[in-house]
C-alpha cells in the first residue's frame, strides 16, 4: 500500500507565500517545498518550525510532528524571526490567500481567517484534508449564505462543504479519544505490572 504522507504546510521565510501540501518524508518535504516556494533544486535550504524555528533535520522527529504542522524554508542568507518581527501589514502577499477579500460580505463582518480559509478552498477544494481543527469549525459554523459567497458557490455546495468539514471534525475527535483511552490503558496495565512487581520482591 502506498504511503500517503501527513498534511503540512510550508512558507517563505517573510511568511508572505504560504502554500499547502502533504509530504510522506523529511526529504519529500524539501523537495516540494523547493518547488512551491520557488527555490531551485540545487539551492541549500534549511527547515524550521514556524512558531519557534527550531531547526527539523531529522526524518523521524518529522514523523512524529502533528498533522497541518507550519513549517518554514529558509534560504541561504535567511534566517527566522518571530511573526511580528518586521512586519510589514502594507506587503501584499503572494500566498494561496488573495488578501484582496474583503471581510465586509453582504454586509456582514467575516472572520480574516475564514476568508483565508475559503480562499484557499475555492482554489483546491482538496486543501480541506489540510486544515486545523479551528479552520474546520469556522467553515462548518459559517452562515451557509455567506460562505458559498465566499466560495463563490451554490448554497448547496456550500452546505456539503459544511458537512464534510463537521465530520472530518467529528472523526478527528474521535480518533483523539481512542489515543486517550490507550493511553490511559497503557498507563493502568504499567501499574499494574509495577505493583505485581513489589509484591513479587515482598514475598522473596
Amino acid at each position: 500500500m502506498a504511503t500517503v504522507g501527513k498534511p503540512c504546510k510550508v512558507w517563505s521565510a517573510a511568511r508572505h507565500v504560504r502554500k499547502s501540501m502533504i509530504a510522506r518524508d523529511l526529504q519529500d518535504l524539501m523537495k516540494r517545498g523547493k518547488t512551491k516556494l520557488s527555490f531551485s533544486d540545487t539551492e541549500e535550504v534549511k527547515i524550521v518550525l514556524e512558531d519557534d524555528g527550531t531547526e527539523v533535520d531529522e526524518d523521524d522527529y518529522f514523523q512524529l510532528l502533528p498533522s497541518n504542522t507550519i513549517f518554514i524554508l529558509l534560504g541561504k542568507n535567511e534566517h527566522w524571526k518571530p511573526a511580528n518581527a518586521g512586519s510589514n501589514v502594507n506587503n501584499q502577499s503572494l500566498d494561496e490567500v488573495d488578501f484582496k477579500h474583503s471581510t465586509e460580505v453582504d454586509g456582514n463582518s467575516v472572520d480574516s481567517r475564514l476568508v483565508d480559509v475559503t480562499t484557499r478552498i475555492r482554489n483546491d477544494v482538496a486543501t480541506l484534508i489540510t486544515l486545523s481543527n479551528l479552520e474546520l469549525q469556522l467553515v462548518s459554523e459559517c452562515d451557509t449564505t455567506t460562505l458559498a459567497n465566499l466560495v463563490e458557490n451554490t448554497e448547496e455546495f456550500a452546505g456539503s462543504l459544511q458537512n464534510a468539514c463537521q465530520r472530518y471534525l467529528d472523526d478527528r475527535e474521535s480518533a483523539t479519544n481512542a489515543v486517550e483511552l490507550l493511553k490511559l490503558y497503557h498507563c493502568a496495565r504499567k501499574g499494574q505490572g509495577q505493583r505485581k512487581g513489589h509484591g513479587d520482591n515482598m514475598q522473596s
